[in-house]
This record gives C-alpha cells, sequence and structure tokens, in this order.
C-alpha cells in the first residue's frame, strides 16, 4: 500500500469521519496511538500520513514521534539531528511539551520530534513512581490546542509504548496482510501480552481500538 493509498484509505472510512466530527464537537482532542509489536508493518507510515491528512484537512494536529529511531520526524521533513527539544526531554521533565514542539512546512501540523536519547528512557524511568503516565502528564497543558495527536510507537511493547498508551484514547494497530502477524496479534490477545489490551484494563481512561490497518499487501496478489 502506497503512502497516497494510506491516507486516502484512512480518512475515507467513516469511522474517522465520525471521529473527526467528535472532535470538533466537544473539543476534546482525539489522542491516537499507533502502534505495533512487529517492525516493518507500515506503523510510522501509518502515522506520518494521517498527521499530515489531518491537518490537510485543516485539523490542528500534533504528531509526536515517540520512537527512538526518529523516522516520523524526518519524515516531515525535520532532522533529528538538528532539535533542540525532543520527546526524551518532555519524559523525563527538562522540557515542556510547548518548549519541544516545532512547526513544519505544512500548515495545521506541529511535531514534537524524536531523538536516539529516547533509547535509553526506559531505563531511566524504572525507579520512578507512577512512571507509565509520565507522556500523559508532559502532553496535558498543550492538548487542548490540538483537535488531533497522533503518537508514533516504537515498534515494542516496553515503557514508552505503555505510556503512549496510557496517554491516548483510542489505538490503530498496523498490521501486514499475513497469516503469521494476524496469528501473533490473535496470540496476543488471548494471552493479554499484547500492552494495550492490558493497559485497557488497568486504567480508568476510556479507550478504544479504533481500527486494524492491514499493510504492505501486494496489490498484485491473486483473489
Amino acid at each position: 500500500m502506497s503512502l497516497s493509498q494510506t491516507s486516502s484509505w484512512l480518512l475515507g472510512q467513516n469511522r474517522f469521519q465520525d471521529e473527526i466530527e467528535l472532535a470538533q464537537k466537544n473539543r476534546e482532542p482525539k489522542i491516537i496511538s499507533v502502534t505495533s509489536g512487529k517492525g516493518g508493518v507500515g506503523k510510522t507510515t501509518t502515522a506520518v500520513n494521517l498527521a499530515a491528512s489531518l491537518a490537510a484537512m485543516e485539523h490542528p494536529t500534533l504528531l509526536v514521534d515517540f520512537d527512538p529511531q526518529a523516522n516520523g520526524t524526518s519524515g516531515v521533513g525535520i532532522d533529528p539531528r538538528g532539535v533542540s527539544g525532543s520527546s526524551y526531554e518532555i519524559l523525563i521533565g527538562s522540557m515542556t511539551a510547548k518548549e519541544a514542539t516545532v512547526e513544519t512546512d505544512s500548515p495545521f501540523l506541529s511535531l514534537i520530534p524524536s531523538h536516539i536519547n529516547l533509547v535509553g528512557a526506559e531505563i531511566e524511568m524504572v525507579e520512578v513512581p507512577d512512571r507509565e503516565r509520565m507522556l500523559s502528564r508532559a502532553l496535558a497543558p498543550i492538548q487542548d490546542d490540538y483537535d488531533f495527536i497522533i503518537i508514533d510507537c516504537p515498534p515494542s511493547l516496553g515503557l514508552l509504548t505503555l505510556n503512549a498508551l496510557t496517554a491516548s484514547n483510542s489505538v490503530i494497530i498496523p498490521v501486514q496482510a499475513e497469516y503469521f502477524a494476524l496469528e501473533g496479534l490473535a496470540s496476543s490477545r488471548e494471552q493479554r501480552t499484547c500492552g494495550f489490551f492490558d493497559v485497557r484494563s488497568s486504567f480508568p481512561r476510556p479507550r478504544s481500538a479504533s481500527d486494524l490497518i492491514g499493510s504492505l499487501g501486494e496489490s498484485n496478489a491473486k483473489k
């Protein structure tokens, strides 16, 4: 699935139009984590395209790059090596989310970039009380400035992803169009090892699984 196809698919779904209308009505931001325990499934592509498409519809949108690889940052035209603040700084409290936010070339699209320093954040967080809510607390002062906040999670189910899920009220899980990817997702749910399903049952904030996005399918596959 190409970048343009991903954007069209996402915004062409009635469920996303409903989310947009609800956000406009309530002025409560829709905070969406794009997550997968498996790498290479189009997670960052989905996050960047969704954020860019919502911004193109003139909805104030914040993309939070929460993956140490920082592909989401470079994907919107920002060099991660040149940023003065990142999701790492807001997580450890050395900088506010507003201070770390940068504007992109796209109107209505803002970014909290990532940095390789985020790799060590999980180790630093181990002894912190209420550590699973650090991102939620960091985003709280600015979340009313946006209609949508899209969080690009790392391809793991560690503390970073747990923080993203706790801060979110909705989740998108990109899934490759292949048997083993689907089997792994089903197994995770049954065994309750997938971070989202544990977070949903452990924390009181309402949340929902918005969608499973089929990604990287062959366009010439036999029907």
